[in-house]
C-alpha cells in the first residue's frame, strides 16, 4: 500500500503544481525567476507552492488593487536641461526634477546620525519616518527617545516599520513611544492569507519626512552598524543625505500612499504654510540651493519598472564613465547586457562592491554577472569592508543615490526609493566620494574551479526567490 500513498501524494502535488505555474507564468518576470520557480514547484511541490503563495506574486493584481499606484504631481515644469534619463522617468509618471533644494550627502555614520537627530528634534509640525530597518541598539533607542520626547509635545509622529525587515524588533521596544503619541505601523505583513499580500514584496524604502520640507533618506537603515563612523569591521560603509526644498513633495506623496496602504487611513493633516513655495522664493537668493533633484520612487506601485528603464537608457547614453557601487550585484540580464556593451566600446565602467557581503548567497551569486563585465573589459573592485552604499555616476551629468540595490530584488521587487542628481557641483561630491573608495580596493578575483562555478550556478537559480 506504500506505494500507492506515494502515488497520490505524487498526484497531489502534480495538481497543487499546475494551478500555481499558471499564475506564476501570467505575471511578467525574468526568465531566471520563472525558471527557479518552476523547478521548485514541480521538484518539490509540497515545499514550492507554499512558498509561492506566501512570497512568490510580483505586482499581482489583487495587490495591485489593495495599493494604488502611485500619482504623483509637480509643483513646478522641469529646470533640468533635456536628458534622455529624466525624460525617460517623467514619461513613465515621475514627477520632473526641481531647482532649489539643498543637498547634504553624508559620508559617514556620524555626520549621517548627526543629521538624522538635528532634523528630528529641529520638528515643529510632524515627523514622518520610514525605514525597512530599526534596531533595539544604541543607535535605534537614541532615535526612538527622541521621537517618543516630539510626541510627547504635540508633534505629528508617524513611524512606519518594514514587516520582513524589523520582524525582530517588538512592540515592547516601541510601546513607550506609541504611549507618547506616536502611531507606529507595519507594512506587509509577514503573516497573511494567501494571495493577500506577499512577504516577498518588501518596503525598502528610508526616508524621514520632517515639517514636509527636509528629507533624511538614502541607504541607511537605523541601526548602529550603518551610523558608526570608525572604521572598523562592524561599521559599514553606506551614503545617506538631507535634502531640503521643494523636491520633498515627492517624497511626502510617497509616504502618504505607503502609509495608507499599511494602515488603511490617511497620515493625518500637517499645518499648511506653504512652506515649499516659501522655500523655493528664498532660495533663488541662496547659493546652497542650487541643487537639481528629482525623486524617484520604485516597486509594484510604480508602472514599466522605472528606475531600471532610468538604469538602461543611462548605459546606453553614457560616453565616459558609468561608477556602481552596490552591497549585492545580481541585475537582470538586459542590465549586464548594457554594461558589456558600454564597456566594448570603451566607456569606463566600474562596479564596487565589498569583498565580503553579509549575505553569501547573494556573493555566490553575483559571480557569473561579475566574470562578464571583466572579460567585456569593464573593471570589478572589492572593498575590504562592507560596503552597504548604493550610488551610480554616469559621465558628469547624472549621480543616483538611494535604496536600490543593483539586484532583480530592489529592481523588479521591493519598494524602493532613489534620488537622481543633476547639478553638477552635487555630481562632482558623489565622484569624489567613489573615487576615495575606489582607492581602498583591489581587483575582485573571480573563484576557480568547478565546484564554485557550480555553487555559483545553483545560487544564481535560487536568488530570484530570496
Amino acid at each position: 500500500m506504500n506505494w500507492f500513498f506515494s502515488h497520490i501524494l505524487v498526484v497531489m502535488g502534480f495538481a497543487l503544481a499546475v494551478p500555481a505555474a499558471v499564475h506564476m507564468l501570467s505575471q511578467r518576470r525574468s526568465p531566471q525567476s520563472v525558471w527557479a520557480w518552476l523547478v521548485l514547484m514541480f521538484v518539490l511541490p509540497w515545499i514550492g507552492v507554499p512558498l509561492y503563495l506566501m512570497m512568490g506574486g510580483r505586482k499581482m493584481q489583487r495587490l495591485m488593487d489593495s495599493k494604488e499606484d502611485l500619482v504623483l504631481s509637480s509643483l513646478v515644469e522641469s529646470q533640468t536641461p533635456s536628458d534622455r534619463v529624466h525624460d525617460v522617468l517623467t514619461s513613465l509618471g515621475i514627477p520632473v526634477a526641481e531647482g532649489g533644494n539643498s543637498l547634504q550627502i553624508h559620508n559617514d555614520g556620524v555626520a549621517a546620525l548627526t543629521s538624522l537627530i538635528e532634523m528630528i528634534e529641529s520638528a515643529e509640525t510632524s515627523i514622518w519616518y520610514s525605514t525597512f530597518i530599526i534596531a533595539d541598539d544604541a543607535t535605534g533607542r537614541a532615535v526612538i527617545e527622541r521621537l517618543e520626547t516630539k510626541a510627547a509635545a504635540g508633534v505629528q509622529v508617524r513611524l512606519l516599520l518594514d514587516g520582513v525587515g524589523c520582524l525582530r524588533t517588538s512592540k515592547r521596544f516601541l510601546q513607550s513611544l506609541i504611549e507618547s503619541g506616536g502611531e507606529v505601523a507595519w507594512f506587509m505583513p509577514v503573516l497573511h492569507r494567501p494571495f493577500r499580500g506577499r512577504s516577498n514584496l518588501r518596503n525598502h524604502r528610508k526616508q524621514v519626512i520632517v515639517d514636509g520640507v527636509k528629507t533624511w533618506a538614502g541607504g541607511r537603515n537605523t541601526a548602529s552598524e550603518y551610523m558608526s563612523g570608525e572604521p572598523t569591521e562592524s561599521a559599514w560603509i553606506d551614503l545617506s543625505y538631507l535634502l531640503h526644498g521643494p523636491s520633498c513633495h515627492v517624497n511626502r506623496q510617497v509616504f502618504e500612499s505607503d502609509w495608507k496602504f499599511a494602515t488603511g487611513r490617511d497620515v493625518g493633516a500637517i499645518r499648511q504654510d506653504n512652506r515649499g513655495v516659501e522655500f523655493r522664493l528664498l532660495a533663488s537668493s541662496d547659493t546652497t540651493c542650487s541643487a537639481i533633484t528629482q525623486v524617484v520612487p520604485s516597486g509594484p506601485d510604480v508602472s514599466n519598472d522605472a528606475l531600471l528603464s532610468a538604469l538602461l537608457t543611462a548605459i546606453y547614453d553614457a560616453e565616459d564613465r558609468i561608477w556602481m557601487v552596490s552591497p549585492y550585484f545580481v541585475p537582470p540580464e538586459s542590465l549586464i547586457d548594457a554594461l558589456c556593451l558600454a564597456a566594448r566600446r570603451n566607456v569606463d565602467v566600474r562596479i564596487l562592491v565589498p569583498a565580503k557581503s553579509n549575505h553569501t548567497l547573494a556573493d555566490w551569486a553575483r559571480g557569473p554577472h561579475l566574470r562578464a563585465i571583466q572579460a567585456a573589459g569593464g573593471k570589478v573592485l572589492a572593498h575590504p569592508r562592507m560596503v552597504h552604499a548604493k550610488t551610480c555616476l554616469f559621465d558628469k551629468t547624472l549621480a543616483l543615490v538611494g535604496s536600490a540595490n543593483i539586484d532583480e530584488r530592489s529592481l523588479l521587487l521591493n519598494y524602493e526609493l532613489v534620488l537622481a542628481i543633476y547639478s553638477g557641483e552635487n555630481i562632482a561630491e558623489i565622484s569624489q566620494w567613489i573615487e576615495a573608495r575606489l582607492s581602498e580596493c583591489t581587483s575582485w578575483e573571480s573563484s576557480t574551479g568547478r565546484t564554485n562555478h557550480l555553487v555559483e550556478s545553483l545560487a544564481e537559480t535560487v536568488s530570484p526567490l530570496l
